[in-house]
């Protein structure tokens, strides 16, 4: 069987959930809080309530659990219903 991926994902943990902040600078601030679908060592799959659609190219900041937060880049999102949003992040670091 061949893996189209690069790096493995993590194993879900359904009571973990991200926090994120969609606004630009330093300091981390969360706006908004969603469900992870999956995770690797270079970026998480989300889900996401927002009133106002998130856009490929976005720069955000993300808190997974304990962690301490990382700075990522939309790279694809698809909506699911009305406000909500099935996204993926790319982590720079």
């Amino acid at each position: 069987m061949t893996h189209s991926r690069q790096y493995l994902r993590f194993k879900d943990n359904p009571l973990l959930s991200a926090k994120i902040d969609f606004v630009e600078g330093d300091d981390f601030k969360p706006t908004h809080a969603a469900l992870i679908m999956n995770e690797s060592f270079t970026g998480v799959g989300l889900v996401l309530y927002r009133e106002t659609e998130p856009k490929s190219g976005d720069q955000v900041k993300v808190k997974i659990g304990d962690m301490g937060h990382i700075q990522g880049t939309i790279v694809w999102v698809k909506e699911l219903d009305k406000n909500l949003y099935k996204l993926g992040v790319e982590f720079k670091e």
